[in-house]
C-alpha cells in the first residue's frame, strides 16, 4: 500500500509537505502541489479516509436506517438520500432493520462507533427507547415519516391526515357508505393519522 512517505521520498520533500499539498494547503506552492499530486496518481495512492476523519472530526458519511429496503417507500427515500449525499460529496451507510427496534438500536450504536456525521432514521415506531439516549449525544439525527412522543427531535413527515381525509371524502362523494381501512401497526405514526379520520360506520 502506497503511503505519504513513499510520495515524499519520490518527490524529495517531507511527509508533512505531501500531506499539506494533498489537502491544498495555501502554505504549499502550486508547483509543489502539482508535483505531489502527479506522483500520488502515478503511484496509485489512496487517501486513508479513516485517519483523515479522526484528524478532521468528520467521517464524510451519514447513516441511513430503514425498516424494509424492499418496500418502495423506503427504497425511494434511500435513492433520494443517496443522490443528495453524492452531490455534497458524502457517502451513505445503509442499514435495514426488518422493522425490529432492537436491530435499529444495534445499528445506531454501530453507526455511532463508525463516527458518521449524522443519522437519518426512518424505520421503527413512535417511542423507540434508544432515541432518548441518542438525543443526549452530539451526533445530529432526523426522523423521517415518524414522530417520537418522548424526544423532541427534528422530523420530516407527510401530511397523512390530510391525505386520508381527501381519500375518505372522495369515496363519500361517490356514494360509498361502508369504507374499509387496512393500516399498519398502531404504534406507527402514519397508521394512527390515517385511521383516526375514518367516519362512523367505516369498517
Amino acid at each position: 500500500m502506497i503511503t505519504i512517505k513513499d510520495i515524499a521520498r519520490e518527490v524529495g520533500v517531507s511527509p508533512s509537505t505531501v500531506s499539506r499539498a494533498l489537502s491544498d494547503s495555501p502554505l504549499i506552492s502550486e508547483k509543489t502541489k502539482q508535483s505531489v499530486k502527479e506522483i500520488a496518481q502515478k503511484l496509485g495512492y489512496e487517501r486513508n479516509e479513516l485517519a483523515r476523519g479522526l484528524v478532521k472530526g468528520s467521517s464524510g458519511a451519514i447513516g441511513l436506517v430503514v425498516a424494509d429496503i424492499t418496500n418502495p417507500f423506503f427504497s425511494d427515500i434511500a435513492q433520494g438520500v443517496g443522490e443528495v449525499a453524492h452531490r455534497c460529496e458524502y457517502g451513505v451507510m445503509l442499514c435495514n432493520t426488518a422493522g425490529k427496534t432492537n436491530r435499529e438500536s444495534s445499528y445506531v450504536r454501530l453507526l455511532r462507533r463508525k463516527r458518521v456525521d449524522g443519522l437519518i432514521l426512518t424505520s421503527a415506531t413512535m417511542d423507540d427507547p434508544h432515541l432518548g439516549d441518542l438525543a443526549k449525544t452530539r451526533i445530529p439525527f432526523i426522523l423521517v415519516s415518524r414522530l417520537c412522543n418522548s424526544v423532541d427531535a427534528p422530523y420530516v413527515v407527510a401530511n397523512d391526515r390530510a391525505g386520508a381525509r381527501l381519500a375518505v371524502e372522495h369515496l363519500i362523494e361517490l356514494g360509498h357508505e361502508r369504507i374499509g381501512f387496512i393500516g399498519g401497526p398502531a404504534d406507527v405514526q402514519s397508521s394512527r393519522d390515517r385511521d383516526g379520520l375514518l367516519p362512523r360506520g367505516a369498517a
